[in-house]
């Protein structure tokens, strides 16, 4: 049997909510390829975003070395990229694509619009999923997280045909992939935390310091209420800005006896880590994207802090909204003090519930890799 080399292109030290989505991918793969003998070596895409290697010939000649190439997951069809050939972060235009001999999968890739876009990327864009999807040497997969909602936002219906929708792989985490022994103490009654300390002005427009004030009076009151303990987790390195924002407007008292802040390190290895730990945690209150997923993924029972339309369109998606609160409305604190107690008296119903929308995205997911599964055979034999 021939060995296929399969190249991965995306993101492997930088959120590490990527990683659990690349872990269920691969997952996936060696559970289900079991016909194929397959390598998976990986290329960081980040090295071309921060400019220390480019979207070149070198890249198409890397390309081409391969008898398959996946793209992401991640957040990479965001239209806000200046001077991007495409309108993306994925930077390959038309004639680069045309000289690739492999086919191309783009896995369950985020569609955003929300940073802003101009006409000129609206246009970029469209030219290139108009090739993408005009080919069978290309499968462009949308994960769920409103990407479907924003193309049909910018597009109307013209690429419904070509697009799949696969439930991003961060669903299918699970006990298996964690640590079953953690080197951090976590206290029987925790509260998780996952605040994102990216694009404040965006999430916040000019309300950060009143979202500072909500955050920290409802801590206080997890603790002083209801006697829990908290852990901030950070998923990238600005994430510990506005974590500690937060706990500097909290008492001493509270912070030096009740209050701790996770590790973070990039790649799998710090992703198991970090989930590890939240598997601890009996409510998890949640703003990024792999924060609510993987926590839902887990079974324990998650606010959606929203600030941002993701988070939302997630929640709508999977049929949870109830389970979020906008924390820029005016009566967020008490919004969310009336969720939490709800959630804190009545786990085991919301157990239950979590878990029967886990399974159901799984099932969605399993049911969607059943195509990407067969595509990926065609292409390998």
């Amino acid at each position: 049997m021939t060995l296929k080399r399969i190249l991965h292109f995306a993101s492997f030290i930088g959120n590490i909510g990527d990683n659990a989505n690349h872990n269920g991918l691969y997952k996936h793969l060696y559970t289900n390829l079991l016909d194929i003998d397959f390598k998976i070596e990986q290329e960081e895409i980040r090295e071309y975003f921060w400019g220390h290697k480019t979207f070149d010939n070198k890249l198409i000649d890397l390309f081409n070395q391969f008898d398959l190439v996946i793209i992401g997951g991640g957040n990479f069809f965001e239209l806000w990229v200046e001077n991007s050939r495409t309108g993306t972060s994925i930077d390959i235009p038309i004639e680069f694509l045309k000289k690739i001999r492999p086919s191309i999968l783009f896995f369950s890739l985020g569609f955003d619009i929300h940073q802003g876009y101009s006409v000129e990327n609206k246009l970029k864009f469209s030219k290139f999923l108009d090739f993408l999807t005009s080919s069978s040497k290309h499968l462009v997969s949308l994960r769920n997280d409103g990407a479907y909602n924003n193309l049909n936002l910018l597009y109307g219906s013209k690429f419904n045909s070509g697009i799949t929708i696969v439930p991003d792989s961060g669903i299918v985490l699970n006990n298996e992939d964690l640590n079953k022994n953690i080197n951090f103490w976590v206290k029987e009654k925790t509260l998780g935390i996952n605040l994102a300390g990216d694009m404040i002005n965006l999430r916040y427009n000019d309300k950060y310091e009143r979202a500072l004030n909500i955050y920290s009076e409802f801590l206080n009151w997890a603790i002083e209420k209801h006697d829990y303990d908290i852990i901030f987790f950070p998923h990238i390195y600005k994430d510990y800005k506005i974590s500690l924002d937060v706990i500097n407007m909290m008492p001493d008292s509270n912070t030096r006896r009740r209050v701790q802040i996770a590790p973070l390190a990039s790649g799998k290895a710090g992703m198991i880590e970090t989930f590890s730990i939240y598997n601890k945690c009996k409510i998890i209150l949640a703003n990024r994207f792999h924060s609510n997923l993987c926590s839902i993924a887990l079974g324990i029972p998650t606010i959606g802090i929203v600030n941002y339309p993701q988070i939302k369109n997630f929640y709508k998606e999977i049929g949870l909204e109830k389970r979020t609160i906008n924390i820029n409305d005016e009566s967020s604190l008490e919004n969310l003090k009336t969720l939490f107690d709800f959630i804190n008296y009545n786990k085991d119903e919301i157990i239950n519930e979590t878990n029967d929308v886990r399974n159901k995205v799984i099932k969605q997911y399993k049911n969607s890799m059943l195509y990407v599964t067969k595509w990926i055979t065609q292409k390998l034999k």
